[in-house]
């Protein structure tokens, strides 16, 4: 009988195993990843509001200073 190598034994269910669990985490996250658009259009809103309120706050101090 032919001996096989370790490593020629241990490379498929590695790499099974490799594709098994990130298939799994891709399931936990599938929320996520399938909410990603909302997710970046949540941050573009905050943004748009945060560059707004920052616009309202150089005002004020300009009226600050007018006064």
């Amino acid at each position: 009988m032919r001996k096989i190598p370790l490593a020629t034994l241990l490379r498929f269910p590695i790499i099974f195993g490799g594709i098994i669990l990130l298939g799994g985490v891709a399931f936990r996250n599938r929320e996520y990843i399938l909410n990603l658009k909302d997710i970046e259009k949540e941050r573009e809103a905050m943004y748009v509001h945060k560059h707004e309120d920052v616009k309202l706050i150089e005002q004020c101090k300009i009226e600050r200073k007018g006064l």
